[in-house]
């Protein structure tokens, strides 16, 4: 009887230790499976800088013709910086709305949204005479950035798909693709950038990519270099007159020349010098 006892209360105990052990274990199972489900978000993706987007087309157009004007013409500058002034216009004023909230949104930090699985930079900012409200969403894919911007006005529109895109991890390259206004919808340009830092280069181009648009495949194609004479060039290419203008000039001493075979009638250089005035070429 005494054996027997003793035996009911080895099992009994026995049970407790493994009950108890099970009941440690299964907690600390869910805790990791739900980890599992739920990962860590990690550090948010960095935005591509603001040259991705909006070129400086005022580093080439806001040469001072002012103190030699009566010793020689500025008609090559002149010629090469209208050119460059009309795609100004185009992004810079036509599409100033995605333009100002994407220069807005380096001042605001993002917020992960586990939803989604991606990062989401929400903000308020003013164009045109109204505040506007920005919701940039980059989530990350494999190697790459997927980047979307949702912009709403209020009581006009709501949540409109802008502009999206895409970037390598390490903003070396990329693309956007800039839509119409919410009346006018549908892509209208097209930007590609390349970029590398260490070796001090870069590139961005501007396509018209408008359906039955005569000018549908225009496009404003401009780099920088390490160069002493000439680092850095637009390439303009009108494809409704099949019309190519080149420009190749220096960043800092703002001498430089323009080729266009239509203009000028043959196809040659043609030169201004530090002053933007005309020389001949060398």
């Amino acid at each position: 009887m005494k054996k027997q006892i003793f035996l009911s209360r080895v099992i009994r105990n026995a049970l407790l230790i493994v009950t108890s052990f099970f009941l440690l274990i299964i907690p600390a199972a869910c805790d990791k499976n739900d980890k599992d489900n739920n990962p860590e978000p990690g550090q948010a993706p960095t935005i591509p800088p603001e040259s991705t987007f909006v070129s400086n087309f005022t580093d080439f157009t806001e040469g001072d013709t002012t103190t030699f004007k009566s010793a020689q013409t500025y008609h090559n500058w002149a010629f090469a910086a209208t050119h460059v002034w009309v795609w100004n216009t185009l992004i810079n004023v036509t599409f100033v709305v995605p333009v100002v909230s994407f220069r807005e949104s380096f001042k605001h930090a993002p917020v992960y949204d586990p939803d989604e699985e991606s990062w989401v930079w929400s903000y308020n900012f003013f164009a045109q005479n109204t505040v506007h409200l920005a919701e940039l969403h980059g989530k990350v894919i494999d190697d790459s950035v997927k980047w979307e911007m949702y912009i709403t006005k209020n009581n006009v529109y709501s949540d409109y798909l802008w502009y999206h895109g895409m970037s390598k991890i390490g903003n070396t390259g990329g693309h956007w693709h800039l839509n119409g206004p919410p009346e006018d919808p549908g892509e209208k340009i097209a930007i590609d950038w390349n970029r590398n830092p260490v070796a001090s280069e870069a590139d961005i181009k501007y396509t018209i990519v408008i359906e039955g648009d005569e000018g549908y495949g225009s496009y404003i194609h401009y780099g920088i270099y390490e160069n002493e004479l000439l680092n850095a060039y637009y390439t303009i290419y009108g494809a409704k007159d099949d019309n190519l203008v080149e420009i190749e000039w220096h960043r800092t001493n703002e001498n430089g020349r323009v080729m266009n075979e239509m203009h000028f009638g043959d196809p040659n250089w043609h030169c201004w010098d530090e002053n933007l005035m005309d020389v001949t070429c060398e």
